[in-house]
């Protein structure tokens, strides 16, 4: 299980933001707040887009 994280957070462009993400909404998630589920969807829509935000491959024949 730990491999398969390890291999899904090298992939991505900025593994620190992500686990910054998802972490803030943990916390976010225990938390009682005055609007509720408004800033958890956010924070969740946040952490997707950072989990789908791949690295750009290193092309070839970038004629150089």
């Amino acid at each position: 299980m730990r491999a398969l994280i390890i291999r899904f957070a090298s992939r991505l462009r900025f593994p620190w933001l992500f686990a910054l993400t998802a972490l803030l909404l943990v916390i976010n998630l225990l938390v009682p707040d005055p609007v509720p589920l408004l800033d958890e969807l956010v924070l969740a829509l946040l952490t997707l887009l950072f989990g789908m935000w791949r690295q750009r491959g290193t092309g070839k024949g970038t004629g150089a």
